[in-house]
């Protein structure tokens, strides 16, 4: 099966390596310090108050659909 490349990833790797061992070392995956600077780059970036970074699409949705009020869905 042929990929389809929708887009390449822009990665800096030197910056991004020492970026991945401050997160290793840290033993906070996803809810330590890089995350929390992740998070307040996307509000300035996005122009609103709150941002959350989940560690999954699902947990994404999920979290979008609270945030929209709708309580279930069938």
């Amino acid at each position: 099966m042929k990929k389809i490349i929708l887009a390449q990833p822009l990665i800096n790797i030197k910056d991004s390596s020492k970026i991945l061992n401050s997160v290793l070392r840290s033993n906070f995956i996803n809810e330590g310090s890089q995350t929390k600077e992740f998070e307040k780059k996307i509000c300035k970036l996005l122009k609103v108050k709150y941002a959350v970074a989940t560690t999954s699409g699902t947990i994404a949705i999920f979290l979008a659909l609270k945030a929209a009020g709708i309580k279930k869905w069938r």
